[in-house]
């Protein structure tokens, strides 16, 4: 607080503003089947959006997620519009175009694949081993998603039983993707009226404090100063 009152432009500089991030590093497609971390472990209810994907990385203290598909996504995924959908979802399309482009997803999945951010394999385990995350831990957590959907029950976090579809037609794939900053979105600064400020004004308002925490401590010198002398005795 001392070090605010003092400097300004501490205040200014100290001040914080939301981010916003889409989980589009890497891979550019995410959809909405299993995700699991680096440690192989399902980690979120994969029905959500932008922002919420990449908090919920973040969140882990990851820097980086893995989405598992299986050969029957070109079918699967436009169900899933029905319930969600968006940006890395299926419908990463321009205005004027059909929801779901399948050309071009495939498109984007081969070009992940020449990157090495997209990996294949016939079965979860060699698909673990190529994604690099521990092969026990992944292979129960397929499992265990798929018997979740096959219930269509996500007791675990909680997705929309619409959304829960097994992957149960190898090969499967594996699709890396994580948060970037997309964004930081600064409003404008008002005052304790709702009076729009400009910097040169937020500056001066806090030296307005300034002045006013020197008159009170001032003005508390002058009282207490007051208060001695007239305690003191006549002489």
């Amino acid at each position: 607080m001392d070090e605010a009152i003092h400097n300004p432009l501490h205040l200014l500089l100290r001040q914080q503003f939301p981010t916003i991030m889409h989980p589009q590093a890497f891979h550019f497609s995410n959809y909405c089947f299993l995700f699991v971390g680096p440690d192989g472990t399902r980690f979120m209810n994969e029905d959500n959006y932008v922002q919420g994907k990449s908090v919920a990385i973040l969140r882990e203290r990851f820097t980086y997620a893995w989405s598992i598909i299986d050969s029957a996504w070109r079918d699967k995924v436009p169900q899933t519009l029905v319930y969600g959908g968006g940006l890395f979802w299926g419908q990463d399309c321009e205005v004027g175009e059909d929801g779901f482009n399948a050309q071009w997803e495939q498109a984007s999945l081969e070009r992940g694949l020449e990157r090495g951010v997209v990996v294949s394999a016939d079965t979860p385990e060699k698909l673990a081993e190529k994604m690099g995350v521990p092969a026990d831990t992944f292979v129960a957590e397929f499992a265990r998603y798929n018997e979740l959907a096959t219930l269509g029950n996500d007791i675990d976090f909680g997705k929309r039983k619409e959304l829960m579809v097994p992957l149960d037609a190898p090969p499967y794939y594996g699709m890396k993707f994580g948060p970037t900053l997309l964004a930081v979105a600064g409003g404008l600064r008002v005052d304790a009226k709702m009076r729009v400020l400009s910097v040169i004004q937020y500056i001066i308002n806090c030296y307005e404090i300034i002045i006013l925490h020197r008159l009170l401590r001032i003005l508390r010198i002058l009282v207490l100063s007051s208060t001695r002398q007239i305690s003191q005795p006549y002489r």
